[in-house]
Parts: C-alpha cells; sequence; structure tokens
C-alpha cells in the first residue's frame, strides 16, 4: 500500500469504463473496489431498498482507501463527501456506445453475471423499455449537463476533480496513479 490514502470516485455515463478503471487503479493501489450497482441490485434485477444502498455504501465509504463507481444520485454525498479523487469519464457518445456494444454482447453470450448476480439477456437488452442502449441514449448528455453543474457550483470543494476525454489520457492517468504523481 502506499502512504497516501486514496479514496477515489469514478463517475461516467453506462459504457464509459467506470468498472474497468476502478478494478485496475484498485490493483495499483491495493484498495477495496466498490462497485455500486453491486450494492443496489439483487437477483432477478430486484432493486435494494434506498435505505439499505445509502447505509451499506456508507460503510464502504468509511474504510480508509478505495476506488468506488457508479453514478447514483442517491449515494453521491456519500461517495463524493468521503471521496479525495472524482474521476470523469466524459468520453466521446460514439465510443461509449460502441464500448458498451461490445460489452453487452460479451456478457449476453458468456453470461458472466453482474449487479448481484443477475445476467443480461439478448431479449432484455434489445427489445425492452429497459435497455441498456436506451439507459445511455437517455442519460449520456444529462450527466454532462449534472456533473458539470454540481462541481461549477463547488458544493464538494475538497475533492480534486479529473476530467479524462479519451482512452489516451485515462491511460496518462494510470501512469501518474503508477508513479505517485496524482
Amino acid at each position: 500500500m502506499r502512504d497516501h490514502s486514496y479514496k477515489i470516485a469514478i463517475v461516467g455515463t453506462s459504457g464509459s469504463g467506470k468498472s474497468t478503471l476502478a478494478r485496475e487503479i484498485s490493483e495499483i493501489l491495493e484498495c477495496d473496489h466498490i462497485e455500486l450497482d453491486g450494492y443496489a441490485w439483487e437477483p432477478n434485477w430486484t432493486k435494494k431498498e434506498d435505505e439499505v444502498i445509502v447505509e451499506d455504501v456508507s460503510a464502504a465509504c468509511s474504510r480508509c482507501q478505495w476506488v468506488c463507481c457508479g453514478n447514483y444520485s442517491l449515494t453521491r454525498d456519500v461517495v463524493w463527501g468521503h471521496a479525495t479523487h472524482l474521476l470523469w469519464l466524459r468520453l466521446p457518445f460514439p465510443v461509449v456506445f460502441w464500448r458498451l456494444f461490445k460489452r453487452t454482447m460479451r456478457r449476453i453470450f458468456t453470461k458472466e453475471p453482474i449487479a448481484g448476480g443477475n445476467i443480461e439477456t439478448f431479449k432484455h437488452q434489445f427489445f425492452s423499455k429497459d435497455s441498456i442502449f436506451l439507459w445511455v441514449l437517455k442519460t449520456h448528455w444529462s450527466r454532462v449537463r449534472i456533473y458539470s453543474k454540481i462541481l461549477s457550483e463547488g458544493v464538494y470543494p475538497s475533492l480534486k476533480v479529473v476530467e479524462l476525454r479519451s482512452q489516451k489520457q485515462i491511460d496518462q492517468f494510470i501512469e501518474q496513479l503508477r508513479k505517485g504523481d496524482v
């Protein structure tokens, strides 16, 4: 472990690479990876009660070092309030959509469990009002507006914000972190 205790929150639209980056950073820092989807969902895509989610995320964020990924407004004050750094993956929509498509197809075919042990299906992702693709179309640009507004208001003054707009910038951030320059 390093001398500095990092508490890193990673946000960005679905498919931007939050979980992948969080796993990589948690390995580098040898710290906990808090994936908000895992705290929010139970099997059969049953959402946990809000109070339970907040309580569980609060307990996880009370640890000395962690990397947390997710966009839940319900837990934003808890996560951002404890975090030392906020990484905002603000990638272009075509990049995000392509990554999302590849990830979803992989998960459908491999039956990789996610978010409380749930499995993505072709029918659910391509022929459902709950499709992740529809979700991204609804939320991609609104997240930019919301995060820009929150961050410009200075609600979290001690939070070091790093906006990453390309894979090259993400790779550079990882390299800086490895060197201890973050």
